[in-house]
């Protein structure tokens, strides 16, 4: 008996993960996240304690303090069967720190490297290509080290049942149904986003793969430069250092492009919400400024758990929030002083600039996607605001009012929206904050080098 309630218990909670709107949308994406190693769900939470659960149904009624405690007795362990998903996701666990463990070996493989060439470098440091040099290597090792703490936050929200399995569950909760009968679905209206975005990561990551596999793999003259960078202080030949570069390649590209794209997918469907809300709104307040009785409480508490649901997602994403900006604005700035150093440099070779170029825009789409998603999820959370300034407060009773402006003291008073590790909203300022440092910073770099030469 107790192994057939189990059995229904966690039947019960694989069909709610599989049917949850989100979470079928977005199984995909999902599927690349699977691949890099940087997502499975936890099994102790698909698995409920039936024990827990009944009582939650059924509460006993709590004896008094005087009586005697009632006797309790310990239920016998009864084994069974793992299911074809609890099997799939310790599988995927188990896959991710495979994945992780290559990731930290390609990661040593550099650092490595690192302490094998960095000191005779150093000793022959006399000009200004040296120190592009030394800013490549710096580079590289921002690169590794953002690659590492985000698989690690990922991991970690994979394992936690209070991250990624709650943000699933929550939004069966406190999503927005509308009551427009016009109002198409949720998968409907969002199932050209995530092609989109899919499709875009998938073309971000082929290249980004190629970019080390092809240098790695083929003994070209026209990759010299590139296998150079690649292998300094191995042997290009050695199977073992190949083989390390290429398999933990496959995953900290998976590891690096990917994640981004997840963000802003998660991002626009909370973003869709907000607006479904604000056009709701617009259609029940009239010409004259006058709304139903009870809507403006209806619409404030809808919003209330939207904004829930967004606080839930900022606290998986904001401190990837803030490594993808510090990492991709500092990565920026030295591939422009690189490629000014070296500018004049004929025998870098025709590969060489393909892959600075694609660098160069991988390192402007990574914290522009960040911004870009930030921007439009504040902007939507916000838009109730002009609407609720044209209702017609004369004609509100008094507890109306206060329900009316509380809604406008939360949208104007507190922070609604992704952040950069609780230090600052992303917003449109976020935005002009990062890119005016940024064209600043490059158009001096390039007119002092243009002067110097």
């Amino acid at each position: 008996m107790l192994a057939e309630q189990e059995d229904d218990i966690e039947l019960t909670m694989c069909q709610r993960l599989r049917q949850n709107p989100l979470f079928r949308v977005c199984m995909p994406f999902l599927l690349l996240m699977r691949i890099g190693g940087a997502f499975f769900m936890p099994v102790h939470a698909i698995l409920k304690n039936p024990h827990q659960s009944l009582l939650e149904h059924d509460p006993q009624p709590l004896s008094c303090s005087l009586e005697a405690p009632p006797t309790t007795f310990k239920q016998k362990k009864i084994a069974r069967v793992r299911t074809r998903m609890e099997k799939f996701e310790l599988t995927s666990k188990v896959y991710c720190l495979f994945s992780f463990f290559w990731v930290l070996a390609y990661t040593g493989r550099y650092v490595w490297s690192l302490f094998y060439t960095l000191p005779n470098q150093l000793a022959n440091f006399n000009s200004g290509r040296d120190l592009a040099h030394l800013l490549t290597k710096i580079a590289n090792g921002v690169w590794f080290v953002n690659v590492l703490v985000v698989h690690v936050i990922f991991l970690r929200a994979c394992s936690d049942k209070s991250k990624f399995f709650n943000l699933f569950m929550k939004w069966e909760k406190w999503r927005y149904i509308s009551r427009n009968k016009n109002c198409t679905a949720f998968a409907d209206r969002f199932l050209p986003r995530r092609n989109v975005v899919t499709a875009f990561a998938v073309i971000v990551l082929i290249p980004q793969l190629l970019s080390v596999w092809l240098p790695a793999l083929y003994n070209g003259p026209e990759l010299g430069t590139l296998k150079g960078i690649l292998f300094d202080g191995f042997d290009p030949d050695n199977r073992m250092v190949v083989g390390i570069t290429v398999i933990g390649h496959f995953f900290a590209s998976f590891v690096y492009i990917v994640p981004v794209f997840l963000f802003a997918l998660i991002g626009l469907a909370v973003e869709g919400e907000y607006l479904r809300l604000n056009h709701d709104l617009y259609l029940n307040l009239g010409a004259d400024g006058v709304i139903a009785p009870g809507y403006i409480e209806c619409f404030r508490q809808k919003h209330g758990k939207l904004c829930d649901f967004l606080e839930l997602a900022d606290s998986i994403f904001a401190l990837f929030c803030l490594i993808t900006i510090g990492a991709g604005v500092f990565e920026i700035f030295s591939l422009v002083f690189i490629v000014c150093a070296f500018g004049n440099d004929d025998t870098r070779g025709v590969a060489m600039t393909f892959a600075q170029i694609f660098w160069f825009m991988v390192y402007i789409m990574q914290p522009w996607v960040v911004l870009w998603t930030g921007v439009r999820v504040n902007d939507a959370a916000h838009l109730p605001l002009s609407q609720l300034y044209r209702i017609d407060q004369a004609k509100l009773p008094v507890q109306e009012t206060l329900q009316l402006h509380s809604f406008i003291g939360r949208l104007t008073g507190s922070r609604l929206g992704f952040t950069a590790w609780r230090m600052f909203t992303i917003d449109a300022t976020a935005l002009l904050s990062v890119s005016v440092p940024y064209w600043a910073t490059s158009h001096v770099q390039f007119r002092w080098y243009a002067l110097t030469d």
